[in-house]
């Protein structure tokens, strides 16, 4: 149920969990600076279990019980700021490299090749392709 006065929408307590599983841990975090009243909302821990249950993200196994409530909030937030910042880039035969975060700047320059090496693996990045090769004999030359 839903009343409305004149300056507020006031939510029942049972039905604001409901509605709130739809929104992203971090708008729930940015949602508790609204007001005291969704401040208070947003602490019920039966919807925080919810949450990290259904979580895509990748967090330690749970919810348990003796799990407190902190412990939810922080490792959902955590995640959610890690996927935005980090991405996972998957180049030769299943091997995985995390790129860089996502610095955005005015005035970009072109992307230069570069190189480096990882393990045995020579990996050769382009502005738009990755190569990667094995090779026992890598002998890497700088170009002036």
């Amino acid at each position: 149920m839903v009343s409305v006065t004149r300056k507020r929408v006031i939510f029942s307590p049972t039905m604001a969990p409901r509605i709130l599983i739809c929104l992203s841990p971090r708008d729930i975090i940015r949602l508790r600076l609204v007001s005291r009243y969704f401040n208070g909302i947003t602490r019920d821990k039966r919807m925080w279990r919810i949450l990290y249950a259904r979580a895509c993200l990748p967090h330690p196994p749970g919810p348990f019980e003796w799990q407190p409530l902190s412990f939810h909030e922080q490792v959902l937030i955590h995640s959610a700021r890690t996927s935005l910042t980090w991405t996972l880039c998957p180049i030769l035969n299943g091997l995985t490299l995390i790129q860089g975060p996502r610095f955005t700047s005015r005035g970009v320059p072109k992307i230069q090749p570069w190189h480096f090496l990882l393990g045995r693996l020579l990996v050769h990045c382009n502005s738009n392709q990755w190569q990667a090769t094995r090779d026992m004999r890598i002998s890497i030359d700088t170009e002036e």
